[in-house]
């Protein structure tokens, strides 16, 4: 059963790489769409959306992921909803989720 607080969710969007330019890479645009779109099927609420765009998942110094895993300590967030499971499947960030997941995170990985 899903309580109140997973219905109140993000999307995490990254890339490793910039594909060129100064606006948002297309992949980052595609894999909005696509998070949005199951969200809305689903029923849940997006509250936030974090990108990191052109920061490589070998590092832990990525903006979004810190944003969202301060949010989600912060009781904001309830769910997490990724488009690979490369983007969740990360160390230390992996390791980070596992003990969000203790306190009540559901991790939605859609491929």
């Amino acid at each position: 059963m899903v309580n109140q607080q997973q219905k109140l969710g993000c999307i995490y969007l990254r890339l490793s790489r910039d594909d060129g330019g100064d606006s948002e890479s297309n992949s980052i645009t595609n894999q909005r769409e696509m998070l949005l779109r199951y969200a809305s099927d689903k029923g849940i609420i997006v509250v936030s959306e974090y990108v990191d765009d052109g920061v490589s998942g070998t590092t832990f110094e990525r903006s979004g992921f810190k944003q969202m895993v301060s949010d989600i300590e912060g009781g904001k967030i309830g769910t997490v909803i990724v488009k690979d499971v490369q983007y969740s499947k990360r160390v230390p960030q992996v390791q980070k989720i596992n003990q969000l997941s203790l306190i009540n995170l559901k991790l939605i990985t859609i491929f």
